[in-house]
């Protein structure tokens, strides 16, 4: 509870500062879409799933601090995606063993808090430094039979993999300015999670960690 009351007070914080951001020119708020690609590491059981290309989309908060550097923020959707073409299922009735494709879902709400740093000529090159919280609200696990089509649900993942989870976040990007106050950025990141995410103690799901890899568009707002 104590950490969805500091989720929902530092959203409150940001909407806040939104709403003063048209009489202070140190401020800074655009909107982000992206593609990401994620993993799941430090369990066996997890290797033989790889990350599918996903999408990320949300709003981002700058506070200038000097020529040099600011605090950046945001508040992101992100739609993770593992999945896996080489599973099997064991068909208990009729005893035979079935391939399967298998996929999971996380959906998370990302807020990473972030220390920026500009460098270049002009400013035009930056590079981030810093932390973020993820939590998830919903995380669905989907799995098709190959020869019949037939979808099944090989784990119930909600279960056994905890809501939350953070770590640390890098990321380096560039500055387009098209005039008109119309800037556009792009930005690599990887937010490397440091948390266990794993709820299912005593097996061999006793450890997981996530890592994501982000390329994310950027667009100042013009206010």
């Amino acid at each position: 509870m104590k950490k969805r009351n500091f989720i929902t007070a530092f959203i409150f914080l940001l909407i806040y500062q939104f709403s003063q951001s048209q009489n202070n020119d140190n401020f800074k708020v655009g909107l982000n879409l992206g593609s990401n690609l994620f993993d799941l590491t430090h369990d066996e059981s997890f290797n033989r799933y790889k990350g599918a290309l996903s999408y990320s989309f949300g709003m981002s908060f700058e506070y200038i601090i000097n020529s040099k550097f600011s605090i950046v923020s945001n508040i992101n959707y992100d739609n993770k995606i593992m999945k896996t073409d080489y599973y099997s299922f064991y068909d208990l009735e009729n005893m035979q063993e079935l391939p399967a494709e298998d996929k999971t879902k996380f959906n998370y709400i990302n807020v990473p808090l972030l220390i920026r740093f500009y460098f270049g000529n002009n400013n035009t090159f930056y590079s981030n430094a810093g932390l973020f919280y993820n939590y998830a609200i919903n995380i669905q696990n989907v799995g098709k039979l190959k020869e019949t089509g037939e979808t099944v649900t090989f784990f119930e993942h909600e279960k056994i993999i905890k809501k939350y989870d953070y770590g640390v976040s890098l990321g380096i990007g560039t500055n387009f300015n098209l005039g008109d106050k119309n800037v556009f950025s792009i930005e690599l990141k990887d937010e490397l999670g440091i948390a266990n995410i794993a709820d299912y103690h005593h097996t061999n799901l006793a450890t997981l960690k996530t890592n994501t890899i982000k390329l994310i568009l950027n667009w100042e707002l013009p206010i």
